[in-house]
């Protein structure tokens, strides 16, 4: 295929796949406006492999190259290499439908980004080589990953032993995509999907490290809350101290003053008193075990 002709598929790839993962109008207008000045960079950057040992380093050159505007540069190879990745399912026989849904978590990353630093580009790409590498898929509201039951050093060796659950065994490791609401009833169904979806995986339980499994929720959330009903379903082995995933959560970023977090939303009014009282926030791990 001539130049001409790779540039002009590949820019017409990106504008199809970016509306179908929802990227809104103006990130896709200049990811393709950078596309057409900087095809053959965008073309030479999505052919590398994005690996966990290959993405510190491919933002390094980055920046060393574009400066700032490098995170631009990787969003549009994301982008660009996910086209690798539709292949890869169709030779898995995995359906259109769930790459699309499971793909769609560049654009809520790519959305962080942006507000976090005022212009479009992506910045956690440890995270998204997973979705571009098959390693994570997401059925429904939940992201399931193949992993080795390795729990938090927080859990104590005696509730590891109590799981029955060696570890380095397999098990799916549960990710909750930001964006929607929490629902019970769909992760149930999502749990369904997965059995059917991983039947060759032989997996000897779902876990979770999330600060929505944190035990001390409870202290300040209300009894009907989703997040609590959503960790009634997982054998809580042990919540940790630290505050940050459910500060980054809840309200974004850090600040120095606890009074000085926002309080737009229920759980944002809850989560702030309970910080201010001297309530401390945590993460917490849970299994659920199945039956093979």
């Amino acid at each position: 295929m001539k130049n001409s002709e790779r540039k002009q598929v590949n820019l017409l790839w990106l504008k199809d796949f970016s509306d179908k993962i929802e990227l809104p109008k103006n990130s896709t207008d200049e990811i393709c406006d950078l596309y057409k000045k900087e095809s053959k960079h965008i073309d030479k950057l999505s052919a590398k492999k994005f690996t966990v040992t290959s993405c510190g380093k491919l933002i390094l050159r980055e920046k060393l190259f574009k400066g700032d505007k490098a995170y631009t540069f990787l969003l549009a190879a994301v982008l660009l290499k996910a086209k690798d990745t539709l292949t890869l399912y169709g030779k898995k026989g995995i359906s259109d439908e769930i790459f699309y849904d499971t793909m769609k978590d560049i654009t809520v990353w790519s959305e962080n980004f942006r507000k976090e630093k005022g212009f479009t580009g992506i910045e956690n790409l440890l995270w998204i080589q997973n979705h571009l590498n098959c390693k994570i898929f997401r059925l429904g509201r939940l992201q399931f990953q193949p992993f080795m039951f390795l729990p938090p050093a927080y859990v104590s060796k005696e509730k590891i032993k109590g799981t029955g659950i060696r570890v380095g065994e397999k098990v799916l490791n549960i990710h909750i995509p930001q964006g929607e609401r929490l629902s019970r009833e769909e992760c149930e169904k999502s749990f369904t999907a997965a059995e059917s979806f991983f039947v060759n995986f032989p997996y000897k339980a779902f876990v979770c490290d999330s600060w929505l499994l944190c035990e001390r929720n409870k202290d300040f959330m209300s009894e009907k809350s989703n997040i609590l009903r959503f960790a009634e379903m997982f054998e809580i082995l042990g919540s940790s101290d630290n505050p940050a995933q459910t500060i980054e959560r809840v309200f974004g970023k850090e600040e120095k003053n606890p009074a000085d977090y926002p309080e737009k939303t229920a759980l944002q009014r809850q989560c702030k008193a309970y910080i201010i009282s001297g309530g401390k926030p945590g993460r917490g791990f849970g299994i659920i075990k199945v039956k093979k």
